[in-house]
């Protein structure tokens, strides 16, 4: 996902870091929920190692969406391949009442930079908010911001880890990562999970979980956590925005749902 966007963090002690931060299934496959008066709709599965995956949108009996998220089976996370993959994840029509326009699902086998945070064995989850075609067309290298863009759209905290002011660095065919310095894996706690923000020309184009495999698979039979997604000061699109992201291991028929969810209606500013 972000090989090159912590390199030059690589030589800076933790505490110079944290100055900075002044097919099987139909594409409309329905399934209601009587507890809420909802119904979830479902994307194409896509084989994944083992197992598949797939999309799905939670929508409310008034249209508005309740949460996002990808399904996993439990053997989707056996035998993946030794080098990274990446899977382009269809989505129901119904995604059209969030903010996304696809969704990209990213296994990296050794992790990546910086080393030792990131370098395990965890899948990005990219949900976009641009097309595949503008997703594409990013190219790499270093990327400037406005400091009003960082101050006002980004949240508090996240940085891209570039040495110099106002600049990230974007992975190509992706864009610039941005990660919140106070998480557990900054301060001595072995990375686990995350949520990430990324942006391209001085604009957020993706929400993002990162998550081991190892956290995946120690969770408990039923279980779900929830974390709260940092919010920023404004956003640039009108729209439900997720306050929380869960992760839970469903333990009949043996499924990890990652969701998106406790939405908010935003208005761009």
């Amino acid at each position: 996902m972000i090989k090159t966007l912590f390199k030059s963090m690589r030589a800076l002690p933790l505490f110079l870091v944290l100055t900075l931060l002044s097919g099987c299934e139909e594409l409309e496959d329905l399934l209601p929920d009587d507890k809420n008066d909802a119904a979830t709709y479902y994307g194409p599965t896509k084989d994944i190692g083992n197992g598949t995956a797939r999309t799905w949108v939670k929508i409310s009996h008034d249209g508005e969406p309740l949460a996002v998220g990808i399904s996993m089976t439990e053997d989707a996370l056996e035998g993946l391949p030794e080098t990274m993959g990446m899977y382009m994840l269809e989505m129901p029509k119904q995604m059209s009442s969030t903010l996304y326009e696809m969704v990209m699902l990213d296994w990296n086998p050794q992790g990546h930079e910086p080393d030792p945070i990131y370098t395990h064995p965890h899948f990005d989850m990219h949900f976009y908010m641009i097309s595949d075609m503008e997703r594409m067309a990013i190219p790499g290298g270093p990327h400037p911001h406005t400091p009003a863009f960082m101050e006002n759209y980004i949240p508090a905290n996240y940085i891209t880890g570039f040495p110099e002011p106002n600049m990230g660095e974007a992975v190509p065919g992706m864009g610039v990562h941005w990660v919140d310095v106070t998480s557990p894996e900054f301060h001595g706690h072995d990375f686990t999970k995350t949520f990430v923000y990324g942006s391209y020309n001085n604009e957020v184009i993706f929400h993002e979980p990162m998550i081991t495999t190892a956290y995946l698979k120690g969770l408990a039979p039923d279980a779900k956590e929830t974390a709260k997604v940092p919010q920023p000061l404004k956003v640039q699109k009108t729209g439900y925005y997720p306050t929380s992201y869960s992760v839970a291991y469903d333990a009949i028929p043996g499924e990890y749902i990652i969701s998106l969810r406790n939405m908010k209606y935003r208005m761009a500013q």
